[in-house]
């Protein structure tokens, strides 16, 4: 009997997180570090993977971040980054989660950041 609520296989997971991990490369190859914000708590493992992966293919550093917010009330609740943000600035950002369907997570996500002259910020999202 087949999962209904199964999106991808495993191996389909780890097929695209390979390649998002490639293109998070292609986009910042000049760079020397690199700051992963996973949200928590299934973005912030699949920053986890993306890491792993980067380790394998990219020479620049990457560094793992969480950042916490209640994804039921957003607007409500404190959003906190597991870093300082002097650590952030000029740095690419890529903020990762592990589903996307109206965006809403990612876009109070951004929060923070708007706040801190980081160099640039890119989204990474497996579904």
């Amino acid at each position: 009997m087949s999962d209904k609520s199964l999106i991808l296989t495993h191996e389909q997971i780890i097929q695209k997180t390979r390649r998002i991990a490639f293109e998070i490369y292609e986009h910042n190859f000049l760079e020397k570090e690199v700051i992963l914000v996973g949200i928590y708590d299934e973005g912030y493992n699949f920053a986890k993977m993306l890491k792993t992966e980067l380790k394998d293919i990219a020479p620049f550093e990457t560094k793992l971040v969480g950042l916490k917010l209640d994804k039921a009330a957003p607007t409500q609740s404190e959003i906190l980054l597991e870093c300082s943000d002097s650590e952030l600035k000029n740095k690419a950002i890529i903020l990762i989660d592990d589903v996307s369907n109206t965006g809403k997570t990612m876009a109070y996500s951004l929060k923070p950041f708007l706040n801190i002259k980081v160099k640039k910020i890119e989204t990474a999202v497996l579904v």
